[in-house]
């Protein structure tokens, strides 16, 4: 059963520049520190744009220690530190400033951003509601907040606020890519392809918009467009091993299974630990008649998601190839027993998966009776 794989654009995080910072500039890895607070705050954002966020982090320390109230400097520390992947003292940054200017909006937003990639998603809503709350145009705010409502599975709710996002920043180009994948996830296929056109020309060197937009031609039969769309998409990174997945079900499904194949086994390399890869790539070596590799791949993609009904379908349709009825059954009867049957792919195995099954049963009885 084929499986497309997506990319979620899942946050543009907001950068702020307070009133008093100059212009960025070229920034060294070891600045000599003026004590004028203004020049240290253009000395920490220069180092936070030259992507030295440890320089940065130090220079906002030293902006604390002389002026212990100032919610600016908490906020742009919290930024350093949210770019190192220090979540926790992130949070408490964003805290202080909160406590220290109660109706600063992006500290709020900055805070719900980190509280996102917690994975506290209900104190991250709670806080781009606030954000939202106390400044009604911050398109950023709006944006981050439909990716954690999109996040609980709220798609309507993210719907709305991306599009509110775009009103307020119609060049909010990964607004509409997250649009059209919650477009996408509510079946509304063309609206999404719209979208995902629109964040390529607004920004064409983000990869995985290619893919998000291939598969959605991919879901509407247009393999031509989708495979240039999927080709794109690697060409710009060559790491995206979902673009390669999908580049490699749009191939099969164009009968060039030997190409298929070398984009599937690509996507495993980049990234061996996605069961539904050594599904497809099972899939594909059957259709070679590579019973043997196939079987592997099926187990393989068992052994990662055991509660994955596509692997077990596999496996049934090879026990079939084979004659072994029995086993046939077994592997289909498992996988309609984990079919939860609720999104397009599920629905479509379940039909192909019983009607298997009659057919192994069939087959199973007329073998029986010839001994």
């Amino acid at each position: 059963m084929l499986d497309l794989e997506k990319n979620y654009h899942k946050s543009m995080r907001t950068r702020l520049f307070l009133p008093l910072v100059l212009a960025a500039a070229i920034f060294t890895a070891q600045p000599v520190l003026s004590q004028n607070t203004t020049e240290l705050f253009r000395q920490g954002n220069a180092a936070r744009e030259a992507r030295n966020f440890s320089a940065s982090a130090q220079i906002f320390r030293t902006i604390i220690s002389l002026e212990p109230n100032n919610a600016g400097a908490y906020i742009n520390l919290g930024i350093a530190l949210y770019h190192q992947g220090n979540l926790g003292e992130a949070i408490t940054n964003y805290r202080t400033a909160i406590r220290l200017d109660p109706n600063f909006a992006p500290a709020y937003n900055n805070l719900g951003n980190a509280l996102t990639d917690q994975g506290n998603l209900a104190e991250a809503i709670t806080n781009f509601r606030t954000a939202i709350r106390l400044d009604p145009n911050y398109a950023r705010a709006y944006y981050n907040l439909g990716n954690a409502l999109y996040d609980q599975g709220n798609l309507g709710e993210a719907i709305n606020n991306y599009r509110t996002a775009i009103r307020l920043d119609p060049n909010n180009a990964p607004a509409y890519n997250n649009l059209g994948l919650a477009l996408d996830a509510q079946g509304n296929r063309a609206e999404a392809i719209t979208n995902y056109r629109t964040a390529i020309r607004l920004d064409p060197s983000v990869a995985s918009r290619y893919n998000n937009l291939g598969a959605a031609l991919y879901d509407q039969g247009n393999l031509v467009e989708a495979i240039t769309n999927y080709r794109t998409a690697i060409r710009l990174d060559p790491n995206n091993a979902p673009a390669y997945n999908n580049l490699g079900l749009a191939l099969r499904n164009q009968g060039n299974l030997g190409e298929a194949i070398t984009n599937y086994r690509t996507a495993i390399r980049l990234d061996p630990s996605v069961a539904s890869r050594y599904n497809n790539l099972g899939n594909a070596l059957r259709d070679q008649g590579n019973l043997g590799e196939a079987i592997t791949n099926q187990r393989t993609a068992i052994r990662i998601d055991p509660s994955n009904p596509f692997a077990y379908q596999g496996l049934g349709n090879i026990s079939y190839d084979q004659g072994n009825f029995s086993e046939a059954i077994n592997n289909y009867r498992t996988s309609l027993r984990l079919n939860q049957n609720r999104t397009p792919n599920e629905r479509s195995l379940m039909t192909t998966t019983q009607n298997n099954l009659r057919l192994a049963e069939q087959r199973l009885a007329e073998q029986q009776r010839r001994r």
